[in-house]
C-alpha cells in the first residue's frame, strides 16, 4: 500500500445545538445534523434499507393500472347530476349537494389484484405508500422495523405509524394529504372562455408547510429572532 492510499483520520466540524432548556451544547458523539456530510453518510449507511424496500416493491406490486372497477355509488351521483343538467333542473343548491355527496365516496373500488408500493427517503426520514390492503401495510412495517433493528437502529415510535392518505402525514416538516384537508387554491385561467379569471382548483395532493411552526423552531434554535 503506497502512502497516498493509506486510510487517514477525518476530522469533521463540530456544531453546537441550541435548545430552550440547556442552551447551546456541543455533542461529542455522532455527526452534526446540519453538516453537509450528514446526509451523505446516512445514504451510505441506509443503502441496504433502500435495497430491502426495492425487493418488497418487486415482490408485492401487481396488476395493471386502470384495472380498478368504477364505484357504482359515485357513478349514480354523477348520472343524477348530468340528468338534472340536461333537463334544466340543476339548481346551484342541487349542484352543491351532489358535489358534496360525490366527495364522500371514492370514484373507484380498489381491486385486490392491483397493488402499488412507493418509497421516498431523504437522509433518515422515509415514507412508504401502499395502495393495497391494510394487512399488507402492517406486514411491510414489521419487515422494515425488523431490518432496521438488525442495522443497530430504532424507528422513532412517535413518527412511525400507518395512516390513510385522507388523514394526512408529516414528512420533512410538511403536512401531505389528499385534497379534502385544506382550502382549494386559486389559479389564473389562461385559456378558454374563462381566460383572465381566477378559479378554485381541486388538486389531488395538498402539501401544507406550517410556516409559523418552522419560524418558531428557527427562533428556538437561535437562527432567527
Amino acid at each position: 500500500m503506497d502512502e497516498k492510499s493509506k486510510p487517514r483520520n477525518v476530522t469533521t466540524p463540530t456544531v453546537g445545538i441550541s435548545t430552550p432548556t440547556v442552551g447551546i451544547s456541543t455533542p461529542t458523539v455522532g455527526v452534526s445534523q446540519g453538516a453537509i456530510h450528514s446526509p451523505l453518510l446516512a445514504n451510505i449507511f441506509l443503502t441496504p434499507l433502500d435495497h430491502l424496500v426495492e425487493s418488497i416493491i418487486l415482490r408485492e406490486n401487481r396488476g395493471k393500472r386502470g384495472g380498478q372497477k368504477d364505484n357504482p355509488v359515485y357513478a349514480k351521483i354523477m348520472k343524477a347530476r348530468r340528468t338534472a343538467f340536461i333537463k334544466g333542473l340543476l339548481t346551484p343548491e342541487l349542484r352543491l349537494e351532489l358535489s358534496r355527496q360525490a366527495r364522500l365516496v371514492p370514484t373507484s373500488i380498489p381491486s385486490p389484484r392491483f397493488i402499488r408500493i412507493n418509497y421516498v427517503r431523504y437522509a433518515e426520514d422515509f415514507v412508504i405508500s401502499v395502495l393495497g390492503p391494510h394487512s399488507l401495510a402492517t406486514r411491510i412495517l414489521k419487515e422494515v422495523m425488523d431490518f432496521v433493528t438488525s442495522l443497530g437502529l430504532n424507528l422513532n415510535e412517535s413518527k412511525t405509524r400507518i395512516t390513510s392518505f385522507s388523514k394526512g402525514f408529516k414528512f420533512l416538516g410538511a403536512l401531505i394529504s389528499s385534497r379534502a384537508h385544506h382550502i382549494k387554491p386559486l389559479k389564473l385561467v389562461t385559456k378558454g372562455p374563462h381566460s383572465g379569471n381566477k378559479v378554485r382548483i381541486t388538486p389531488y395532493i395538498n402539501i401544507h408547510a406550517p410556516i409559523r411552526e418552522l419560524q418558531a423552531r428557527l427562533v428556538t434554535r437561535g437562527y432567527a429572532k
